[in-house]
């Protein structure tokens, strides 16, 4: 199928929020996919291009965007809030559910990592169809690290973050979308490997454990790390994903 792919921009909060919207050449289910902390809508190794494209070619189209402080959106990341990234992915929503190729009863979420959290509190409060996690952020240990900090900030290689904005990103990602769990009903995917170093296979274990939906499946790998950086582990999950979205959305 042929697909467009689209730049677009939006205003969001104090400023705005960037990505790319992947057209199919007709009416069509949508996935809006949310990426994780320090990431940006391309992420590890092209992953979100590569699912967008494979999907659109399906016939689902995607959009993906950058959060405030990351990639080409605006602001600064030492400046980035998490609840203002929840706001940024509703704002995407809803301009998503804007554009006249949706079937606005049939969008999807999907979320990488912190991304998995945000797609699991949005799925809480907007009309999302199904939605696929993968290695989601959803009981993340360092919340128990005693990071230090200097002059206020937490200093990560180049980068650095009001060392209370990085409290609040992970006391967010410490166990609160176990709440949320018994009420989605939604079909649920979570893709997640067992050697997985920021986050703990387990996690996704207990989450889908406490999911209400009937329709859900934890795919698990025994190699791929953090972001599934295995070649053949990830052709695996973007037939997975497809199969996934095509079913349900």
């Amino acid at each position: 199928m042929t697909c467009e792919e689209n730049p677009f921009k939006i205003s969001s909060g104090d400023g705005w929020i960037s990505g790319v919207a992947h057209k199919p050449s007709k009416k069509a289910p949508l996935v809006l996919m949310l990426h994780g902390y320090t990431g940006h809508h391309i992420e590890d190794h092209r992953l979100y291009v590569d699912i967008a494209r494979k999907l659109c070619a399906e016939g689902i189209g995607t959009v993906r965007f950058d959060y405030r402080g990351h990639g080409d959106s605006s602001g600064e990341f030492e400046d980035f809030d998490i609840d203002e990234a929840i706001k940024d992915a509703e704002n995407a929503f809803t301009y998503a559910s804007s554009l006249d190729f949706v079937d606005k009863e049939k969008i999807g979420l999907l979320g990488l990592s912190m991304g998995g959290y945000i797609a699991v509190k949005l799925a809480s409060e907007v009309n999302a169809k199904s939605i696929v996690l993968i290695s989601p952020g959803l009981r993340v240990p360092m919340i128990n690290v005693n990071v230090p900090t200097q002059d206020g900030y937490i200093y990560m290689d180049a980068l650095r973050i009001k060392a209370e904005n990085a409290k609040k990103v992970l006391q967010r990602m410490s166990g609160e979308a176990y709440e949320f769990a018994p009420r989605l009903n939604q079909p649920f995917l979570i893709i997640h490997a067992k050697d997985d170093p920021v986050v703990p296979f387990s996690s996704s274990e207990e989450f889908i454990g406490k999911l209400g939906s009937k329709n859900k499946h934890l795919l698990s790998f025994e190699k791929g790390g953090h972001v599934l950086s295995d070649y053949g582990v990830r052709r695996k999950a973007y037939s997975e994903i497809v199969d996934w979205f095509s079913k349900t959305l």
